[in-house]
């Protein structure tokens, strides 16, 4: 019957206001939050990868009675975690092990040590501003302790290193970063940290 209306279309039409205003918002998720826990207990996954790539976190499909829900999580990371970051392989042992392979198949080798995370001893070699890029200076270093360490290579802003402004060639340093490329006979890193003074 066209004159019927549902009780329920009725009510929604006469509190509208209150129902899409901050106290109805709140009501809809405590509602929501209820069937979660509810179904908590019962759901079944589906799906249990989790996937972490820098800063973001994507979790599984969870399945319960009648609620199916993906969780992607984002979280910001203010600081690298040491341990992501690996002393081995050492830059040395990348530049042998290039070397060592015919000439065909070394550009290969160089691409498949891109994205390594790396945490390394160097020496400061020579710094370079940059003419493109206010503020950002070049840093030429040596991996480890000796002078035929493999050449290191990577971008930092000033005003984060003040301490470059007189350091002299030859400083002990300590690189934290991703290896963006290897070239013959240079690494570049996509600096994440430089610790002075290292041990």
């Amino acid at each position: 019957m066209s004159g019927i209306i549902d009780p329920s279309v009725k009510w929604i039409t006469a509190n509208y206001t209150w129902i899409f205003s901050g106290i109805g918002v709140a009501m809809l998720v405590a509602g929501y939050e209820w069937l979660r826990r509810r179904n908590k207990g019962r759901g079944t996954v589906l799906n249990s990868l989790v996937n972490v790539s820098g800063s973001t976190i994507t979790g599984s499909t969870l399945v319960g009675r009648d609620v199916i829900q993906t969780i992607h999580v984002t979280r910001e990371i203010s600081h690298p975690i040491e341990g992501e970051y690996s002393p081995t392989p050492t830059a040395n042992e990348i530049r042998q092990q290039i070397y060592a392979l015919p000439l065909l198949q070394q550009p290969a080798a160089r691409r498949s040590y891109v994205g390594l995370r790396v945490k390394w001893p160097a020496q400061i070699e020579n710094l370079h501003q940059s003419r493109s890029k206010d503020g950002i200076v070049g840093v030429s270093m040596r991996y480890g302790d000796e002078s035929w360490g493999a050449t290191l290579y990577g971008e930092v802003e000033l005003d984060k290193y003040p301490r470059l402004k007189s350091i002299y060639d030859g400083e002990r340093v300590k690189v934290m970063g991703t290896i963006g490329e290897v070239q013959t006979g240079v690494i570049w890193l996509d600096l994440i940290r430089l610790e002075f003074g290292r041990k």
